[in-house]
């Protein structure tokens, strides 16, 4: 994983202190290396309610659940009807596709117009943050890096085929 489990302990700290001392509820940590641990997240997975995941880089995460089992483990939580959810790429990765990797990056809607909001890539494999517009056009896949825009533009542009496209 990307975060140390330093960092993974510190994280759980203040999620404990949100759900657990403010909202009373009982909260347990299950941090990355703990998911080779299959007794373990077998205890805990039983014992949830609701299982929150916390941010980070998505496909070393996801990566990492198909190697231990546990995107079995969550699948069969949220089955059973386990409340699943979480922050980030904590977020993204409960769905069959999602788009990750620059985590440094707002896309704002409002209306009929949308205005894209990058920062810098925190020592990142990037220096700023990006957006792709991703879609398929007779057969062929395209890709096209959208940059940041101060101004909101008409929304109804993203889903036209660029010029070039053929």
């Amino acid at each position: 994983m990307s975060f140390s489990e330093e960092v993974q302990d510190s994280y759980y700290e203040a999620m404990k202190k949100i759900y657990g001392d403010k909202f009373g509820c009982d909260c347990k940590h299950l941090s990355s290396s703990d998911l080779y641990n299959k007794e373990l997240v077998n205890e805990l997975i039983k014992w949830d309610d609701i299982i929150y995941e916390g941010g980070g880089d998505t496909l070393p995460m996801i990566q990492l659940w198909k190697e231990t089992g546990f995107d079995k483990k969550l699948y069969e939580a949220w089955e059973e009807g386990k409340v699943i959810y979480g922050i980030s790429a904590g977020a993204v990765c409960w769905f069959k596709y999602c788009n990750s990797d620059c985590d440094n990056s707002k896309f704002e809607i409002v209306d009929d117009k949308y205005k894209i909001i990058t920062s810098g890539g925190n020592n990142r494999n990037f220096s700023k943050g990006y957006i792709y517009k991703a879609y398929w056009n007779n057969g062929k896949y395209f890709e096209t890096k959208l940059s940041e825009n101060k101004d909101f533009l008409p929304l109804k542009g993203l889903f036209e085929k660029e010029k070039n496209d053929k």
